[in-house]
């Protein structure tokens, strides 16, 4: 739970709006590959995906914390303020709250938070947001988003774009009709293979945006009360493939560009740039969300030559806001039945989606695969692929 002092600490280089101009005027997939991120301006359906999730997450997060609760799945070492590793709410005393969601099919028992009033609609109860079927449809219209990018820069690179959807979940065809929500608050998607959970998640974050006083000295190991945070989340890279993060209300997101060989805080620029004069200055209107930053993670590895002494995993950070701040993050993650598996509960998910592709008569070339999900995809081949079985088996796995 804690942060080190150097900590993504750095100044981010002071740039005028000009600079944030000129990347969003780049050619994407050349920012991707010299800078290693890009800005886009997202189509208006995935613009009002995001605003739908967005409402439903920040009224989720307003709920007391005990009807929270209820919708965590899974989390590993809750004593040590380790984030959710599966599916659902967890907590970062004193940092944040999250909610982890992934794309499922049919039969997998994974629940999200129902639907609760919108604001400002009084005693209309027909209006309502929905966190799990409106994150279903904002993780589908981010996939492929990621996916077009991806395959774009691999043509540009002399590869095979193929290679992209090699090494991703199976492809899902968007459509708002398939996502289902069942009275004990189990939501999935018809697109989707029965039984499999996908790879991928959309993180979505609550920061508290509370900090210790700067003054307190953040070398004492011994200091007692809560953990102390330098910023809102340290400079990381992170899991997967791409990862996308629409404009958020309260900027913070900052990037390591790859180029200038520096910090650029790239969010507050686009609100700087956009509500700087004019009618654009009513920030009541949220055309930020019309964009998003895309970046490597560290699955760039799995993507073969060049890409892979090309691209580099994108490092970046979430600085000290303003007020309190929700974003929602969507990491592509590479399926670790075609790559390899990187966190524990990743052993479980390849048997899984293994098992659901079997039972779909979908073929997979599993070569790539680690001895461990080879031998228990084949000592557990017989079983029912549900959450609630794998999790009893979960000391074994990992054992193994």
């Amino acid at each position: 739970g804690q942060q080190p002092n150097w900590a993504g600490t750095e100044a981010c280089k002071q740039v005028a709006t000009s600079f944030i101009s000129s990347v969003l005027e780049e050619d994407k997939i050349t920012s991707l590959i010299n800078r290693g991120y890009t800005i886009v301006e997202i189509p208006p359906e995935l613009t009002r995906a995001y605003s739908d999730f967005h409402e439903a997450y920040e009224l989720f997060s307003q709920l007391p914390l005990s009807w929270k609760i209820p919708f965590a799945q899974l989390q590993f070492s809750p004593g040590a303020h380790s984030p959710n590793q599966f599916h659902g709410f967890s907590v970062v005393g004193g940092l944040k709250e999250q909610f982890m969601l992934r794309l499922n099919g049919r039969g997998t028992h994974l629940k999200s938070p129902p639907s609760y009033p919108r604001r400002g609609d009084g005693d209309n109860s027909s209006s309502t947001a929905d966190v799990g079927l409106a994150g279903l449809e904002l993780y589908e219209r981010l996939d492929i988003l990621c996916r077009d990018l991806a395959r774009k820069t691999l043509e540009r690179l002399g590869q095979d774009p193929s290679r992209v959807d090699e090494i991703l979940d199976p492809i899902v065809k968007q459509d708002k009709e398939n996502y289902k929500r069942a009275e004990d608050d189990e939501c999935w998607s018809d697109g989707v293979i029965d039984g499999y959970i996908s790879s991928s998640i959309l993180d979505s974050f609550h920061y508290f945006n509370k900090f210790e006083d700067e003054d307190n000295n953040h070398d004492d190991d011994n200091k007692t009360g809560d953990v102390h945070f330098v910023n809102n989340h340290a400079a990381h890279t992170d899991s997967g493939l791409l990862t996308v993060v629409i404009v958020t209300d309260e900027p913070g997101l900052e990037i390591f560009d790859q180029q200038e060989n520096d910090w650029i805080a790239v969010e507050s620029l686009i609100h700087q740039l956009l509500y700087r004069s004019g009618e654009n200055n009513k920030k009541e209107e949220k055309i930020h969300r019309r964009y998003a930053t895309l970046f490597w993670a560290d699955s760039v590895c799995y993507l073969g030559e060049p890409a892979v002494t090309i691209l580099e995993p994108t490092l970046h950070r979430v600085g000290k806001c303003d007020g309190e701040r929700y974003s929602v993050v969507f990491k592509q993650r590479t399926a670790p039945y075609a790559t390899t598996c990187r966190y524990q509960e990743d052993y479980p998910l390849a048997f899984l989606q293994l098992s659901a592709m079997k039972a779909a008569g979908i073929e997979k070339n599993v070569t790539n695969v680690t001895n461990n999900v080879g031998y228990l995809s084949r000592l557990f081949g017989g079983f029912s692929s549900t959450v609630q079985l794998w999790s009893l088996f979960l000391p074994l796995l990992l054992f193994l």
